[in-house]
């Protein structure tokens, strides 16, 4: 989940610096994508670690 959060934090970065030295519109909004995904990815893991916290391995075994 670290590296979740530091793709998040490292794209908005890149993004506010293209948008404020570049002005580039269609950067931004290709950055802001990214992020939103790595949002969706965060969740994703949390939700499984959470789980995993919760109900531990059970059922997550082949078998």
């Amino acid at each position: 989940m670290k590296s979740e959060t530091e793709a998040v934090e490292m794209y908005s970065k890149w993004s506010l610096e293209v948008i404020t030295t570049e002005r580039d519109i269609g950067t931004e909004q290709l950055f802001k994508k990214v992020v939103m995904e790595e949002e969706k990815h965060f969740e994703i893991f949390e939700t499984e670690f959470l789980n995993l916290q919760k109900f531990g391995q059970q059922g997550t075994e082949k078998g």
